[in-house]
């Protein structure tokens, strides 16, 4: 039996999507204070897909709304609660540090900075936490103002970062699927869809997020894949796109 690329590549995103959204109990106990170790069983990525959309987003924490106000800086984030005060603290530090990174660059202006940022919850499991920072900032002196579009996805498990190559494959047919017809983009304009294409065909845009694969911006829904692209002010500033899994199959 052939086992085609595109086939493989769904498996790697769909099993570790498993594993963190619906996996089995992990060896350490999310209330306890060892959570060093995670040992999960494996888990079929067919029976996943089709039992994704009926994933409950079932939580043992719970989010609050927390704003960071500094002159003419506006940052609303989640402030995480659950019984593991240790790992609270970690998932909590790791939401700061990506806040800081929004607004601590504004320091070297001699005139303030303006940024109005909020945030939404994309997705929130007792293995899954994935957000979005949108919002609006001006730099003085500049004839406009600037989009802002940022993610942050956490292993609630382990409180670590997760990124984009943790759970698929950045190659040649990542870029041939986000220019395929299977892709959504949540601004239909067909000028913002014209300018993605463009850039995504680029000889060096797959070069880049090899190498740069800190720097892509995506998120996870209970049914897609969610990925931005950076555009021009005058489109927007970035263009969302998402893939939902069964397209992946």
């Amino acid at each position: 039996m052939t086992i085609t690329k595109k086939r493989l590549c769904a498996y790697g995103l769909l099993l570790v999507l498993a594993i963190l959204l619906i996996g089995c109990e992990p060896s350490t106990s999310l209330s306890g204070d060892d959570t060093e170790h995670d040992t999960m069983n494996t888990i079929n990525p067919t029976s996943f897909l089709l039992s994704i959309t009926e994933i409950q987003s079932t939580t043992t924490y719970t989010i609050t709304s927390s704003i960071f106000e500094e002159n003419y800086v506006r940052i609303s984030y989640p402030y995480i609660e659950m019984l593991n005060v240790k790992m609270q603290e970690k998932i909590n530090s790791l939401i700061w540090q990506e806040i800081y990174g929004l607004f601590s660059w504004h320091s070297e202006w001699e005139e303030p900075v303006t940024l109005d940022i909020d945030y939404e919850i994309k997705f929130s499991s007792d293995r899954l936490l994935s957000m979005i920072f949108s919002g609006i900032g001006h730099v003085p002196g500049a004839p406009r103002p600037f989009w802002i579009f940022h993610t942050l996805n956490i292993n609630v498990v382990n409180g670590e970062k997760i990124m984009l190559s943790d759970v698929i494959n950045i190659d040649a047919y990542l870029i041939e699927l986000l220019l395929s017809e299977s892709i959504v983009y949540l601004n239909p304009d067909p000028s913002i869809k014209e300018a993605v294409r463009e850039i995504i065909s680029a000889n060096d845009f797959l070069y880049h997020w090899i190498y740069s694969t800190d720097q892509i911006i995506f998120y996870f829904t209970h049914d897609s894949l969610g990925i931005s692209i950076t555009l021009p002010h005058v489109l927007g500033g970035y263009a969302i796109l998402e893939i939902n899994y069964d397209k992946l199959k």
